[in-house]
């Protein structure tokens, strides 16, 4: 629940699999730089890597699960190119990637999250 001036206003969001994946790889690809030379893009190695973590894969079983996607070398070591400084400096900015469209700014807002995983 945001409170926004004093009154409730309940939103909730459920985005699909898709979505959430597109909405992931378009907050690295922004801020991230990798230079790859060739047809293979860092849009592609993200879009890659955020699949292999939404479906609790590994990178070695992700290239006998799906089709067109870049080979587990490749997927490998084109993410050893950023360094944490480079992930550090551009945390903010994936963080913040998707706040543009939902939060107005010179708005008040009051946050409460709750999240609770019983097994």
């Amino acid at each position: 629940m945001v409170l926004r001036r004093g009154r409730p206003c309940i939103k909730e969001n459920h985005g699909k699999p898709k979505e959430c994946c597109a909405l992931t790889v378009e907050a690295l690809d922004h801020p991230l730089t990798i230079p790859i030379r060739g047809k293979l893009t860092q849009k592609d190695v993200f879009q890659t890597l955020v699949g292999v973590a939404s479906m609790h894969k590994s990178i070695h079983s992700i290239t006998q699960t799906l089709s067109n996607v870049a080979c587990e070398t490749s997927l490998r070591y084109h993410p050893k190119k950023l360094s944490m400084e480079d992930l550090e400096r551009a945390s903010a900015a994936i963080l913040a990637h998707s706040l543009s469209s939902v939060l107005v700014p010179g708005e008040s807002y009051q946050f409460a999250i709750d999240y609770t995983h019983d097994p």
